[in-house]
């Protein structure tokens, strides 16, 4: 959920095994990544469209609450209502979702399968869970993601290189007004990658 310059991503399941054991907590950052088409529904590809600078990690458990909403959002969040795994968790933080489609948010690399992305040459020395095998990986700036996967973290906590790219990520998420990009309607969810700091 994204309102007023806050954000607030539920997560349970072997998701939130996978952030718990890889160590995501308050200070890190989620990028939020989805798969994007033109207004004809041509040009298939995934982009980053969000981020979040977690702030606080809340636990809610398997039966969570109306007193578990996150402050600041007007709609109660999905994961304090209902039944859930016992490792129910809200990250916190402030956070934005895009309303443009710079060229820099963009992953899959244009004319090639959706699955192809140009990432930072930075990443593949970081490393970036789920992408650990040497075939993933052509060069340093080009990888072939995997087919499915809900949470990729990377520790760049000793890559100065990643602080700006960031920092170029946040300003274009930011940036002005539609241009046309919708995301697919048959797309349920999205995926995030985390970066911890």
């Amino acid at each position: 959920m994204f309102e007023a310059g806050h954000c607030a991503l539920g997560q349970t399941g072997a998701a939130q095994s996978h952030l718990e054991r890889n160590g995501v907590t308050a200070g890190d950052m989620f990028l939020f990544f989805g798969l994007f088409a033109d207004e004809e529904g041509r040009d298939r590809h995934h982009r980053i469209f969000g981020y979040l600078e977690v702030q606080s990690v809340n636990a809610l458990g398997a039966e969570p609450g109306a007193s578990d909403q996150p402050s600041g959002f007007s709609t109660r969040h999905p994961h304090t209502i209902g039944e859930w795994n016992p490792n129910n968790t809200i990250y916190i933080g402030r956070g934005c979702a895009a309303t443009t489609a710079p060229s820099c948010l963009r992953l899959s690399i244009p004319g090639e399968q959706v699955s192809r992305w140009q990432v930072p040459c930075w990443l593949r020395a970081a490393g970036l869970t789920y992408h650990g095998r040497g075939d993933r990986w052509f060069g340093d700036a080009t990888l072939s993601v995997v087919g499915r996967g809900q949470e990729f973290v990377a520790d760049i906590s000793k890559t100065p290189d990643a602080v700006a790219w960031l920092e170029d990520v946040k300003a274009a998420i930011r940036k002005g007004a539609n241009h046309g990009w919708r995301r697919m309607d048959r797309l349920a969810s999205s995926w995030s990658t985390s970066l911890r700091r």
